[in-house]
């Protein structure tokens, strides 16, 4: 059994404690056949939280320049490389293109639900939003392949994974 009280403690885990959606959280990832390895490849470092922007490098070597390296504007968070980031737009995919109505509630919910906004992971049950929306299963799959809509820049594999 999981401890979601402790893993809501770990990196972009706030938001977790009092339940997940595990269904519509895996339910992309489970989709993809074997022709989509990359893709599933991807969604793994994302739904773990073993993604390692610039800043968090940087927060265990001080010596890693924690300044985006692609548009070189702004310290690279994950809201940063997965929403905010002015290089985002350059990258093409449907996916990138489709969610970028998403990035204002990103920015201003990211620090209160990170697992969802940075992760990918919706609360159980999901939360109602001060934008007035309710994030259902119709308007979630509206915003995103498979019911991931918070990848607003998830189509630029630039991070920098470890997988420790």
């Amino acid at each position: 059994m999981l401890d979601l009280a402790k893993a809501s403690s770990h990196y972009l885990g706030l938001s977790m404690q009092n339940g997940i959606d595990f269904h519509t959280t895996m339910r992309l990832y489970r989709s993809l056949g074997s022709d989509r390895y990359p893709f599933r490849c991807m969604l793994e470092p994302l739904l773990a939280a073993a993604t390692w922007p610039a800043e968090r490098i940087h927060s265990i070597r001080d010596s890693y320049d924690p300044i985006c390296p692609r548009c070189g504007l702004a310290q690279e968070t994950a809201l940063h490389c997965l929403w905010s980031c002015s290089a985002n737009c350059n990258i093409g995919d449907e996916a990138a293109i489709s969610t970028q109505n998403l990035i204002p509630p990103a920015i201003n919910l990211s620090t209160t639900h990170p697992c969802l906004w940075l992760r990918g992971i919706p609360q159980n049950p999901l939360p109602k939003f001060r934008m007035n929306i309710y994030l259902t299963m119709d308007n979630f799959h509206a915003n995103g392949p498979g019911g991931l809509s918070t990848f607003g820049g998830w189509g630029n594999v630039h991070f920098r994974c470890c997988f420790c």
